[in-house]
């Protein structure tokens, strides 16, 4: 008897849940649910793929999101007396190349780490980052003198930290399938700004400006 019970308590629920399905009453559920009913499932994957603003900071994808106006937006609110500590793989697009020479001349003290390959192919193929630069008493810039990768996409002011796998060309920020972030984290910071250190110091860097 007890098992008898138990199937027919399973078939009503059974049944109700189909009456449910049949007269459209989960629709109506989840219609009226504000969370469901403003975001459909196309926006979900908007929302995720765009940039995401948060009290920590902001999260983009590219190329749903322009991580190059995440950047420059950020590099411009540096404060005149800060500094900034950039270590990045590719660095061809000119817009952020105003953006840190604009920092600089503010009187932020901006630091660049390069990779050895990279910085060699992109002196002979477009000049505009080096030289926009090499104008900037405020910007020193170093080279890894080694074949293996500088691959680091990350600079800090000392308060926020940017990361991602977006470099600084301008279809690695707009066109290619890559992330970045931009958020205030003093411990993040830190800690890249002591990796950085370590970087900056190696005795055989090439000291280019």
């Amino acid at each position: 008897m007890r098992y008898i019970a138990r199937y027919l308590v399973l078939g009503c629920i059974a049944t109700v849940c189909m009456s449910f399905i049949r007269h459209g009453f989960l629709n109506h559920i989840f219609d009226s649910t504000p969370s469901f009913a403003s975001m459909h499932l196309p926006e979900l994957g908007k929302t995720v793929s765009a940039a995401i603003t948060t009290p920590a900071g902001t999260f983009a994808y590219s190329p749903d999101a322009n991580i190059e106006r995440l950047d420059v937006e950020a590099l411009n609110s540096t404060a005149a007396n800060a500094h900034l500590d950039i270590a990045m793989y590719a660095f061809t697009d000119h817009i952020l190349a105003d953006a840190v020479a604009d920092a600089a001349e503010r009187g932020v003290k901006v630091r660049i780490y390069r990779d050895a390959q990279q910085y060699e192919q992109e002196s002979g193929r477009d000049p505009y980052v080096a030289r926009k630069l090499a104008a900037e008493q405020n910007v020193s810039i170093r080279v890894k003198h080694s074949s293996d990768l500088m691959h680091l996409k990350e600079w800090s002011d000392g308060s926020r930290f940017r990361e991602g796998s977006a470099n600084w060309s301008p279809s690695g920020e707009k066109r290619q399938d890559n992330s970045a972030a931009v958020f205030t984290n003093k411990q993040a910071a830190q800690a890249f700004e002591r990796k950085f250190q370590d970087m900056w110091d190696r005795p055989n860097n090439i000291l280019v400006q």
